[in-house]
């Protein structure tokens, strides 16, 4: 009875509540980052290839896919940076992009999101376009689970942050309850989209890092079980008025990506100017240590191991860079 109390003044106050046993790791603010340790090598200048502006990089079977803004096209390098194609064009027509928000292996091919088209488009690893899948709601992103189910987050409507449908665009169940589920959409301060995510189907786990702060957390068949966050302004952030309605952005800091290699786990974040990563033990939730990048490194991707792909755009450089680093 005590602890149904307590959740119904939750709900009421709009206040968090984790259930129980679920692990809290608090990080404090004062950690020093190391410098110079770790090996940024530069692979190729991608303006040579008319990649000047862009949305994210995959690493897919020894393959880098990036989703080019302008123009809006699927572009396929070689982990040395040779091109190898490119597909599609600006439009709203069946293999035609307006936003490609992911790009993710399936069923031996390739799924893209284009959230503003609601649609999930699938693509041969050569490139060739097989067809698309209309979505019922606005997604920012999706993993693929072991059995081939599509987990989608960041979608508008806010309630939970995941929702998972079969490989057909059938729903199957929604988890993780959001903010928006327990306060006022109305009055609400804080964007709370999801900003990454990573599935780890060998323990039907999935890690998430948030848009407007440090904070990931674990989820473990569907539950929540762990949260890392850092202390309370790690993130500076800017409160602005749209609509009649108090928001907060966090212009200075966000999440990029989300990583696991053995019982190691990466967690790449911008945080005023310059791209970090912390390293976990994902066992015991531990902070390894806290890299600092010499370059400014704007979207990542895993590759194997300690090795991942990036996209740099230094300031001192108007060219997109791509990058090879070795933690």
């Amino acid at each position: 009875m005590k602890k149904l109390i307590i959740l119904i003044l939750a709900v009421i106050l709009g206040v968090k509540v984790f259930p129980i046993g679920v692990k809290i790791v608090n990080l404090p603010n004062n950690i020093k980052a190391e410098e110079n340790v770790v090996k940024e090598t530069f692979v190729r200048n991608l303006s040579e290839l008319e990649i000047y502006d862009f949305l994210s990089i995959y690493v897919i079977d020894e393959n880098i896919y990036i989703t080019n803004w302008t123009p809006r096209e699927l572009v396929k390098l070689s982990l040395q940076g040779k091109l190898l194609g490119r597909a599609g064009r600006q439009g709203q027509g069946p293999g035609e992009f307006l936003w490609m928000e992911t790009v993710y292996e399936f069923e031996g091919n390739i799924a893209l999101l284009d959230s503003r088209r609601f649609v999930l488009m699938l693509y041969t690893k050569t490139l060739k376009f097989i067809r698309e899948m209309r979505l019922k709601k606005h997604q920012m992103g999706f993993m693929v689970d072991k059995e081939n189910n599509f987990i989608f987050f960041g979608s508008r409507q806010r309630d939970f942050y995941f929702e998972k449908y079969s490989k057909d665009m059938v729903p199957i169940e929604y988890f993780g309850p959001s903010v928006s589920s327990r306060s006022s959409w109305k009055n609400k301060k804080l964007f709370d989209d999801v900003r990454c995510a990573l599935y780890v189907p060998e323990e039907n786990g999935i890690w998430a890092a948030f848009k407007d702060r440090y904070d990931i957390r674990y989820y473990k068949n569907q539950k929540l079980a762990v949260e890392i966050k850092a202390e309370k302004g790690f993130f500076e952030i800017e409160e602005e008025n749209v609509g009649g309605r108090i928001v907060v952005w966090c212009r200075k800091g966000r999440a990029l990506h989300l990583a696991k290699s053995g019982n190691k786990l990466f967690y790449f974040f911008l945080n005023n100017g310059v791209s970090y990563c912390d390293i976990f033990d994902s066992k015991s939730f531990r902070l390894l240590r806290r890299v600092a990048f010499k370059h400014y490194h704007i979207s990542i991707s895993h590759y194997k191991e300690n090795i991942f792909y990036s996209l740099s755009n230094d300031k001192s450089e108007d060219d997109l860079q791509l990058f090879k680093l070795k933690l």
